[in-house]
């Protein structure tokens, strides 16, 4: 059994300013990655990456670079990503003690909003978050 965070990257690690680039498009923030990773090394805690940047493997080695790394990612349906996160559970049954969510987008289950975690798309993942995300996992 993990504790599963599933990891947005737009609007989470990354805001309108980040300066970043990957591929033309918006990078992973340095201070935003870094404020994740410093909490992540003090846990257990496993990442599967539910963001569209899953489905861009030419993407990948611009978030290694920013340190992150996953356990798996979130098969890509045509529904909202609130679906494609249980799907992922659902498959995983006895993978999954406790988990959390961390996006900038709202489109989750009912039943995930007490484990759901929105940051600000204009500002990226704050200190607030943090100790929302580790109040969740009993930290």
């Amino acid at each position: 059994m993990a504790d599963i965070l599933f990891l947005d990257i737009d609007g989470v690690l990354n805001h309108h300013k980040t300066k970043e680039r990957c591929n033309g498009f918006l990078g992973v923030d340095r201070e935003l990655s870094k404020r994740l990773l410093d909490w992540l090394k003090t846990t257990d805690i496993q990442i599967v990456l539910s963001s569209t940047w899953r489905n861009h493997p030419d993407m990948w080695e611009h978030l290694h670079q920013a340190g992150i790394r996953w356990l798996d990612k979130t098969p890509r349906l045509t529904t909202e990503r609130g679906y494609e996160i249980k799907k992922w559970i659902d498959d995983h049954p006895d993978l999954v003690d406790r988990y959390a969510i961390l996006d900038d987008n709202s489109d989750m289950l009912s039943e995930q909003l007490p484990r759901f975690v929105q940051t600000d798309t204009f500002v990226g993942l704050q200190d607030e978050h943090i100790d929302k995300l580790k109040k969740l996992f009993g930290g």
